[in-house]
């Protein structure tokens, strides 16, 4: 079983976006995945065929029945989700139930996916991660964020996506010189390109490679996933 965080480098960087779609992709490959929502804005749903309007989810189901398993989900491309739901848990709670749940699901799924807040710290998850994937977007102020942030983080076991890529851009284009020059090989090779088939997609609560599958962005996660498996072997390897 591999196991991957993926945390915005700050709120609106498209975290959530990029982890349901890897999920999505990953499972594509026939690889069972679980994916478990740790931000209480409960939006992970909306790319999995479930409307985030809808309150039930492992946070709420633990809230009034202590039974995790009650909020958990399949899509329709067979990802197993856990959304969030609609529940105040402290954060310390939310980390020691998150740990209970890949623990019993850790020989169930080949792969889990821990999609975290970008505003809490879960550092016994992120320990325990196979690799810890970092969102940022092209941006000064989320650049600056990220550098900040580095000392910090990891850098044998973090990996940073540049997602929401503006190729026709001076300003995203020189940013990501930047990052690839301070970050190097903690920077994936593989962008996310802004695509609005994403938003599109999301709209009718779905994913790309469902509703858009020809689209640019869906071949940009699944090359993101080939990357970021390897990436996950050659440090399975090394250890």
């Amino acid at each position: 079983m591999a196991m991957l965080t993926v945390q915005g480098v700050c709120t609106g960087v498209g975290a959530t976006t990029v982890a349901a779609n890897l999920a999505v992709a990953i499972t594509a490959q026939e690889q069972s995945t679980l994916i478990i929502e740790c931000d209480s804005k409960n939006l992970v749903s909306s790319y999995l065929g479930k409307s985030e309007s809808d309150t039930k989810g492992w946070a709420s189901s633990f809230s009034q029945s202590g039974d995790w398993r009650e909020g958990l989900f399949e899509s329709p491309e067979q990802v197993h989700f856990l959304p969030f739901g609609q529940a105040f848990l402290e954060p310390e709670v939310v980390e020691k139930t998150v740990a209970d749940i890949i623990s019993q699901s850790m020989n169930r799924y080949e792969h889990i996916i821990v999609l975290l807040d970008s505003n809490c710290h879960y550092d016994s998850i992120v320990d325990k991660s196979d690799l810890n994937l970092k969102v940022a977007v092209p941006t000064p102020s989320c650049m600056t964020l990220l550098f900040r942030q580095l000392d910090n983080i990891d850098p044998e076991n973090t990996r940073v996506i540049l997602n929401q890529y503006h190729p026709e851009f001076s300003i995203s284009r020189d940013i990501s010189l930047v990052m690839k020059d301070v970050l190097k090989a903690r920077l994936l090779s593989s962008n996310v390109y802004f695509d609005i088939a994403v938003q599109e997609a999301q709209a009718n609560l779905s994913n790309t490679l469902l509703l858009a599958s020809e689209s640019a962005v869906n071949r940009e996660f699944s090359q993101l996933v080939a990357v970021i498996l390897s990436q996950i072997e050659q440090r399975s390897r090394q250890r």
